[in-house]
């Protein structure tokens, strides 16, 4: 597992794990005479890479039944979903409001008073 000897504290890091993939762990206590007791309860984990962090800069200029976004790169994104609501701090998935996620650079526009299946809803942005 992570470390070549055994684990003499309380803590153990097991850094050689894949994300994504589930794992089952279990302790055993070991005396001086080197006696292992039973196994503890068992636990399992399934490591996942962290979020990215989230856009900052965020801006919307309004314009003729249109709405244009604009905000700051995020290093290592490759795209962005962007959520519309018509409620203040209110956004579910129905909520989505691009069907292809929004290329890094690309400046999305989104009509406010079209049905969804606008040309430029359809392609992210980009009449």
């Amino acid at each position: 597992m992570g470390s070549p000897t055994p684990a003499t504290g309380t803590t153990f890091t097991d850094s050689t794990v894949t994300n994504g993939k589930t794992y089952f762990y279990v302790v055993r206590t070991v005396n001086s005479a080197g006696v292992e007791s039973g196994n503890s309860n068992q636990v399992s984990a399934t490591p996942k890479a962290p979020a990215p962090a989230a856009v900052t800069g965020l801006t919307a200029t309004a314009g003729d039944t249109q709405v244009d976004l604009k905000w700051t790169a995020v290093g290592g994104a490759t795209s962005y979903n962007v959520y519309r609501s018509t409620t203040s701090g209110t956004f579910t998935a129905a909520d989505k409001v691009n069907v292809a996620p929004v290329t890094a650079g690309a400046t999305p526009r989104w009509p406010t008073g079209r049905s969804s299946s606008s040309p430029r809803e359809r392609t992210g942005g980009r009449p």
